[in-house]
């Protein structure tokens, strides 16, 4: 998991060797569904889960959410648990937006602060960083500036430390190399010697709408997203009435046979309702159940095959 960019997808076909992955090298989204890529590590069959992240640039975050949602609401069905989650975030962000903070928000609240030890936070494309010249004047190296933003990650409670106050781990994966990447797999792979890292976990999510059957909306990490739905209609329809108000001034002002005022007040009018319309539209699928998530769903979501139970105990599967 991780924002857009963050190099999920890259870490997976680094992983996997598997040149069909699909990679982004831009700012938009490439991971459009859940996808799932195998490889075997030490004997055991890993099935590392690639998701779209929730900064989607052609989605927005419900309908991210109601993918994954999807996605982990079948495997629950067919008794198919997670070992772990790695957390991917890019080293070279100079600084943790909007974006990346709610993204945080979210997979602490789908994850559940009982399964937070199987979270693995990992700082990427360490090779990728450049010297620099801080505000004193001195001269830092790419790595001594890598190690500055992490700490700063690991500190800041609006960040990583929140997390890891409450047990997840954090890791670099150095150099993109197939051997960093395994490296970090390997910490899911045996929960009986690494104090229950890797255990097959249940997410908070799965038990709300699977067990719980809940709504979307009612779900911790669906409230989450829904409290910034409830702020954003709040803040379209009074936008819209400020609107709808000049609009008329202006219409009285230069009279119905000009069409409207000089400026382009309609115009912003209807943005604000197309921008309502996709609110509630937005409303509409956290109102759902898992049944309704799972049948509107039009594409297949791919489940891992096997258990991580039982006799299939060489089954790793890491979103």
């Amino acid at each position: 998991m991780g924002v857009t960019g963050s190099g999920k997808s890259t870490f997976i076909q680094t992983a996997t060797g598997d040149r069909s992955v699909g990679v982004n090298h831009g700012l938009r989204s490439c991971t459009r569904e859940v996808e799932v890529h195998s490889v075997r590590i030490d004997g055991f069959q890993v099935n590392l889960i690639d998701t779209p992240g929730f900064d989607d640039n052609k989605r927005s975050e419900t309908e991210v959410l109601q993918t994954i949602s999807t996605y982990l609401a079948k495997a629950s069905t067919n008794q198919v648990l997670l070992n772990g989650i790695i957390y991917v975030h890019s080293i070279m962000q100079t600084r943790m937006g909007g974006s990346g903070i709610r993204s945080l928000g979210i997979l602490e609240r789908l994850t559940g602060s009982h399964n937070l030890d199987n979270i693995l936070l990992v700082s990427n494309m360490w090779d990728a960083l450049k010297g620099t010249v801080n505000n004193d004047g001195q001269y830092l190296t790419g790595q001594q500036v890598g190690e500055l933003r992490e700490r700063e990650l690991q500190m800041n409670p609006e960040f990583w430390k929140g997390l890891i106050d409450q047990g997840a781990h954090t890791s670099r994966h150095c150099g993109g190399s197939w051997e960093s990447a395994h490296e970090l797999i390997r910490r899911f792979l045996c929960p009986e010697s690494n104090k229950g890292v890797g255990r097959p976990m249940k997410l908070l999510l799965q038990m709300e709408l699977v067990d719980q059957h809940k709504r979307l909306e009612e779900t911790e990490v669906g409230n989450y997203i829904n409290k910034k739905l409830y702020e954003g209609q709040q803040k379209l329809e009074k936008e819209i009435m400020e609107l709808r108000r000049r609009h008329q001034r202006s219409l009285d002002k230069y009279g119905a046979s000009s069409g409207a005022s000089p400026s382009d007040i309609g115009s912003q009018l209807e943005e604000k309702k197309k921008g309502l319309n996709d609110v509630r539209k937005n409303s509409e699928i956290l109102g759902k159940r898992v049944d309704q998530l799972i049948s509107d769903h039009g594409i297949k979501v791919a489940t891992p095959v096997g258990r991580t139970s039982g006799s299939h105990a060489g089954l790793c599967n890491v979103m």
